[in-house]
C-alpha cells in the first residue's frame, strides 16, 4: 500500500476532448493496438462544448469489484438521417477511445463485452435551449477501462 499524493505543479485540467468509438464487430483484434477488419476504422463523436463526459465507478459485487462506465456527449440537431443512424446504434456493441484534457487517453470495451449505446431527443422546453440528442455508451467492466501510452 502507497500513498496518494497529487503531483504538485501538474494542471489537473478537467473535461473530455476527443471520443471516439467502433463496433466491436469491425474489430479484429484488441492489444495495444486496435486492429480493425479490412475497411474498418476509429469513427468520431461530436460533442457540443462541456457535454463531453467521461464516468466510472468501482462497485463490489460478490462476484468482486466491477466498474461502471458512463460515457456521454450531446449531439446538436435533428434528421431523419440522424435518427436512423442513432436507432442503428442500439443493436450493436462498441469499443471507446477517449482523450482528456490533459492529453491521457482511455480505453473501454472488449471482444464479448463491448459498450452499449442508447440516446434521448429534446427539442427544449424554449428557443434558447439546446436541441439535439444526449448520447450515452455505458456498460459494465470487470477492470477498470486501459491508459493507452
Amino acid at each position: 500500500m502507497n500513498d496518494l499524493n497529487f503531483t504538485p505543479g501538474s494542471a489537473n485540467t478537467g473535461g473530455v476532448f476527443l471520443l471516439r468509438f467502433a463496433p466491436l464487430d469491425s474489430i479484429t483484434a484488441i492489444g495495444t493496438e486496435v486492429t480493425f477488419a479490412a475497411g474498418a476504422r476509429w469513427l468520431s463523436c461530436y460533442g457540443s462544448e462541456g457535454s463531453l463526459s467521461w464516468e466510472e465507478q468501482q462497485k463490489d459485487t460478490d462476484n468482486g469489484p466491477v466498474w461502471e462506465l458512463s460515457v456521454q456527449a450531446f449531439l446538436p440537431g435533428d434528421s431523419a438521417a440522424i435518427r436512423a443512424r442513432l436507432a442503428a446504434m442500439t443493436t450493436r456493441r462498441f469499443v471507446l477511445e477517449c482523450e482528456d484534457n490533459e492529453g491521457l487517453v482511455r480505453r473501454a470495451g472488449a471482444v464479448g463485452a463491448g459498450l452499449t449505446f442508447s440516446y434521448s431527443f429534446s427539442p427544449g422546453a424554449n428557443p434558447g435551449e439546446r436541441r439535439g440528442n444526449r448520447i450515452t455508451f455505458a456498460g459494465q467492466l470487470t477492470a477498470p477501462p486501459d491508459l493507452i501510452d
